[in-house]
């Protein structure tokens, strides 16, 4: 049997209420509910697909990476949109996130043939696929203007899995690296 499965950062329980409460005052104001489904987080790997015996062979590889990534500050500023569909937190691009992200795609390729199809542009989904297109004009309107800043320490990486098209989230993993110091 297989599994779908996703790699993510989920933030702090303070962070994530915080994008919670957003993302019902968005549900509620313009009629999408689909972007409450999901647990709040930050995508790392696009879903993947592999057989279940093979999660545990997963498991052990996501432990491999936080323990070369080290912990980084994580900043979120404003919003922004995917064509006419999505609008979300944007979360800052920055060098650790980059590496991190650069790590698992390397890992998730070799070890299970995945490949990821879009470019990487981190953030916090508020409103997912079931906009239409008058609330999408009406939310981005106002949402595009709108102030949102927040930041936390990321210190874990969060395995999930797809179970009855609801996201699970299986093992937490947390990042443990240390700065190598570079003589030469």
């Amino acid at each position: 049997m297989k599994n779908w499965y996703l790699i993510a950062v989920t933030p702090p329980a303070e962070t994530a209420e915080e994008i919670d409460q957003l993302r019902k005052e968005f549900a509620e104001k313009y009629a999408c509910q689909r972007a409450l489904k999901p647990p709040v987080h930050l995508t790392l790997s696009e879903p993947f697909e592999i057989r279940q015996e093979l999660e545990p062979k997963l498991m052990r590889l996501l432990t491999g990476i936080g323990l070369h990534q080290m912990p980084f500050e994580q900043s979120l500023n404003g919003f922004g949109h995917f064509g006419k569909e999505v609008i979300y937190i944007k979360a800052d691009q920055h060098e650790k996130l980059m590496s991190l992200k650069k790590e698992i795609r390397r890992h998730i390729r070799k070890r299970f043939g995945h490949k990821d199809r879009h470019s990487f542009k981190p953030h916090y989904t508020i409103a997912y696929r079931d906009l239409s297109e008058e609330m999408y004009t009406k939310a981005y309107e106002e949402y595009q203007h709108r102030e949102f800043s927040a930041s936390y320490l990321c210190e874990t990486i969060t395995l999930l899995r797809y179970d009855d098209y609801k996201l699970i989230p299986l093992q937490t993993f947390p990042l443990r690296g240390q700065e190598t110091l570079r003589l030469f």
